[in-house]
């Protein structure tokens, strides 16, 4: 779908503590774990929106308002490693 979804479950991640734990823990293993935790929650993007997402939030090229969405509770999200299931390295 787009970074829109992925913004949007970032905010659900940090406002659920259970969320949080589950979504550092598919951050630390790839985009491709982070997009499948979101659509077991009912927020559809691919890994190249999450990464995106994640990128755009390390770049800083992010609004004001994404910053407030992305850093609601200070504890999640977690950069995923770059890594996806299908074989790709680091970025």
């Amino acid at each position: 779908m787009s970074i829109e979804t992925v913004k949007a479950f970032f905010v659900q991640a940090d406002s659920d503590p259970s969320l949080c734990e589950k979504f550092r823990s598919a951050a630390l293993d790839s985009a491709e774990a982070v997009s499948r935790l979101g659509r077991e929650h009912g927020y559809i993007f691919s890994p190249e929106d999450a990464m995106a997402a994640f990128e755009d939030y390390e770049s800083g090229e992010l609004s004001d308002e994404d910053l407030d969405l992305v850093s609601a509770g200070g504890s999640c999200p977690q950069y995923p490693s770059g890594q996806s299931d299908t074989g790709g390295g680091p970025t």
